[in-house]
């Protein structure tokens, strides 16, 4: 990212021009040539060029932007244009950063600046930049949309990349609750609830129905096991408290993994996504029946 170290470093109540064109003086990538018959032709040449990057420029204060951020590179004479005048700019930007900058602003990433629109222009508080450790941000705060960004720092890329898999799945968990309000009880509970739902139900039937819908009853147990074993409780006193109590009741008990012993996950705000449970147990439910049928085990 192009900066100038000695340009203003805080704007508050900017408007942000977001722009996916270069701003730079460039030589032609294809080999052309021009005959040129006197001095004067040559520097109408220079000057036409010298026009069209300060018309660009002169459209771009026009727009009243006070932050501007461009995909492409922005020239050392463009950098030192804006910052005579005040105006923050940035080059080279990534198109995912320059994405989010556009959801978080509200701008428009525009390809030409013939005209530059006030409602194509985005808002935020301040945008500043910010030494952090050994590298220079530029940080947008207060935007429209509330869009925040999470900068991690470690001493190695392994911890880093664990650290954004766990982040990225705890937003994701809280991103299903948003959209789909409905939860169940966590610490094993909704687990033991539903195999002491099928326990029930396995009564009633005969046969190879009764034995499938018995183990997959107590397949749904290995959850609270675990919690059980990875705490240093004991599980079989732990499990058949919990049996007894979800047969008798409606309740949402599970374990107390600090005290060892029952609680009420729902009182206690132990809870847990209802879409994930529901998607977890049905992508563990086909994986088993595809694994049984390679070999027919259980066959009509």
């Amino acid at each position: 990212m192009q900066d100038l170290k000695n340009k203003k470093k805080k704007h508050y109540y900017p408007h942000v021009l977001l722009l996916d064109i270069e701003l730079e003086l460039k030589t032609e990538k294809s080999d052309s040539e021009a005959k040129i018959n006197s001095i004067l032709k040559y520097k109408q040449f220079i000057d036409a060029e010298w026009s069209i990057i300060y018309e660009k420029l002169d459209k771009i204060i026009q727009s009243k932007a006070k932050i501007v951020f461009s995909k492409q590179s922005i020239g050392d004479l463009a950098t030192q244009f804006f910052s005579e005048r005040g105006i923050f700019s940035g080059g080279r930007i990534p198109t995912d950063d320059l994405i989010k900058m556009q959801v978080g602003t509200g701008a428009t990433i525009l390809s030409t600046i013939n005209e530059i629109p006030l409602f194509c222009l985005g808002k935020c508080e301040m945008v500043e930049e910010k030494q952090i450790g050994n590298e220079r941000y530029i940080l947008l705060s207060g935007c429209l949309t509330g869009a925040y960004t999470i900068i991690l720092r470690g001493n190695s890329q392994k911890l880093l990349d664990e650290t954004k898999r766990c982040l990225n799945d705890g937003i994701m968990v809280v991103n299903k609750v948003l959209k789909n309000q409905r939860i169940v009880g966590g610490a094993g509970s909704i687990e033991l609830k539903l195999s002491s739902k099928l326990r029930q139900y396995a009564r009633t039937l005969t046969g190879k129905e009764q034995t499938i819908l018995g183990k997959f009853a107590q397949s749904l147990e290995i959850i609270p096991k675990i919690l059980c074993k990875n705490s240093g409780l004991d599980q079989l006193k732990i499990l058949s408290a919990l049996r007894a109590e979800h047969t008798k009741s409606e309740s949402w008990s599970g374990i107390d993994v600090e005290n060892g012993k029952i609680l009420d996950t729902i009182e206690k705000h132990i809870w847990e996504p209802l879409v994930i449970k529901t998607h977890a147990i049905q992508a563990a439910t086909e994986a088993a029946c595809s694994i049984l049928s390679i070999d027919s085990i259980f066959s009509d």
